[in-house]
């Protein structure tokens, strides 16, 4: 039977980074994590043991509090142009995003 994949949070990630980076072994990584040395190997090895730069959401993308006004907007039986005037967005943004969820 095969055993499910253990995934790790970011914070998980993080130590493991820090761990690796002050020169501790997989043994020792594996300890402080309670887990097998194998499974957080395949982490280091994806970045070739160099911690990525954390992620961070464009700015020009819609926040999930815009799509959230978006979707109150178009209850309301508002315009698309009224909606994109109250988030300060063109219109054209607003109606790529109904079209893109209709």
């Amino acid at each position: 039977m095969k055993r499910p994949k253990r995934t790790f949070s970011i914070d998980e990630k993080e130590l493991v980074f820090d761990l690796w980076k002050q020169g501790a072994g997989y043994s020792d990584i594996g300890r402080v994590l309670d887990a097998k040395p194998g499974t957080f190997f395949t982490v280091l090895r994806e970045t070739g043991g160099i911690k990525p730069s954390p992620r961070s959401r464009n700015q020009k993308h819609l926040t999930i509090a815009e799509r959230e006004e978006i979707r109150v907007g178009l209850s309301a039986k508002l315009s698309i142009r009224a909606i994109a005037r109250s988030l300060e967005r063109s219109p054209s943004t607003i109606s790529r995003e109904v079209a893109r969820t209709r």
